[in-house]
């Protein structure tokens, strides 16, 4: 066998071998790219759905500790109404917190300079 068609014989196995590989090897790398763009919105999509589920429970957290508020002051405005509480009690026991806030206050080690 001479080198002609020993040099023949091998390139014409390897140009299509090494083509098709070639051809291969780019759609996979393709294919690999999409599914990475994919994976990405995906994962950006459920982002911004999380993203607006915390919100929306945020706000409904917001939303039941303003109406519990409001339902006490209601309460309370009602009970004072009625008589249910002595003003003038409620009075003493807010300046005794009155006072024990200045008293705290004053010896926080925060307030010390």
């Amino acid at each position: 066998m001479d080198w002609n068609n020993f040099i023949t014989i091998l390139l014409t196995g390897t140009i299509p071998a090494l083509v098709t590989y070639l051809i291969a090897k780019n759609k996979s790398d393709a294919r690999a790219f999409e599914i990475t763009q994919t994976f990405e919105k995906q994962i950006q999509a459920l982002e911004l759905t999380h993203k607006n589920e915390m919100e929306r429970l945020r706000f409904e957290a917001e939303s039941k500790k303003q109406n519990k508020i409001d339902e006490a002051a209601g309460d309370f405005v009602q009970q004072l109404v009625k008589g249910e509480i002595d003003v003038s009690q409620l009075k003493k026991d807010i300046k005794k917190v009155e006072g024990l806030k200045k008293s705290v206050s004053g010896t926080h080690p925060a307030n010390k300079r």
